[in-house]
């Protein structure tokens, strides 16, 4: 483990590298960065894991069969859900899955959703299930200030949540326009997140895992790490108020089934492949 002030001086490097993009040293909520993560933080993250939805992508390359795996999570009771948007448009076998409490580390299917909208922005899609969940959890209002520490939620067969300090709010992502355009124009395309690395860790983070803030608010969605040696810079798409797109969606009313076909969906699911 990185002795604290070891992994600040980290943290500050990587504002100081990132460029024109990266946030200003002086934004960064220093004090509350040094006292480390909250302790409600890690059993808020533990508590969400009863949220998630696995999701496996069945596909075959040179005659051989394997399976991708991804992850969403509930946001209402009556079976809201918000998946990355990239299997969501492959024209694949999904296979939708959540955690049975009643069996230990076992999984019970679900029934195929209903896409409901996309936000390409985030690489996000809203789908909707014939299931009420056990568990949900709500979508943050507010943008996430720099140096507040947040916690990528992993799955229960997974070691413990892993949390960092939220350092940039970078530019990236694709510029997408019309209506397929939801998120507001104010808000970052990425968290940039660094977190301690831990041996062992590899792969158990998947695209679309939830990032809580302390709350237990979902404040972005996992996409993938970098790894600069000891310290592993993990990029969230936010989703901090999309409550009220979520809204707009359903009072939308528009469905589609799973996987979109491409008279359906005219994205293109290779630019949103992790």
């Amino acid at each position: 483990m990185l002795m604290k002030s070891s992994f600040l001086q980290l943290c500050l490097l990587l504002i100081l590298l990132a460029g024109p993009t990266s946030a200003d040293p002086e934004d960064i909520g220093w004090d509350d960065l040094e006292k480390g993560p909250p302790e409600v933080l890690k059993q808020r993250a533990e508590k969400a894991r009863d949220a998630m939805v696995r999701l496996s992508v069945y596909e075959t390359d040179k005659q051989e069969n394997f399976i991708r795996a991804f992850r969403g999570f509930f946001i209402s009771d009556d079976g809201l859900a918000l998946f990355p948007l990239y299997p969501v448009c492959l024209e694949k076998e999904l296979v939708f899955n959540v955690a049975d409490a009643t069996q230990k580390k076992g999984y019970n299917s679900l029934p195929d959703p209903v896409v409901l909208a996309l936000f390409p922005e985030a690489g996000t899609a809203l789908l909707k299930f014939d299931h009420r969940p056990g568990k949900h959890l709500r979508l943050a209002e507010e943008k996430v200030p720099l140096g507040s520490w947040v916690s990528i939620v992993t799955s229960a067969e997974a070691s413990d949540p892993v949390m960092g300090p939220v350092m940039m709010h970078r530019e990236g992502g694709s510029n997408w326009t019309g209506e397929y355009k939801r998120q507001p124009e104010s808000l970052p395309i990425l968290y940039t997140i660094a977190a301690p690395g831990i041996p062992g860790a590899k792969g158990i983070y998947i695209q679309g895992d939830p990032v809580i803030n302390p709350k237990g608010e979902v404040v972005a969605a996992f996409k993938g790490s970098t790894n600069l040696g000891d310290v592993i810079y993990r990029n969230a798409a936010p989703l901090h108020g999309f409550t009220r797109h979520v809204a707009d969606a359903v009072a939308g009313n528009k469905k589609s089934k799973v996987p979109l076909t491409r008279e359906m969906n005219p994205l293109d699911p290779a630019i949103f492949d992790p």
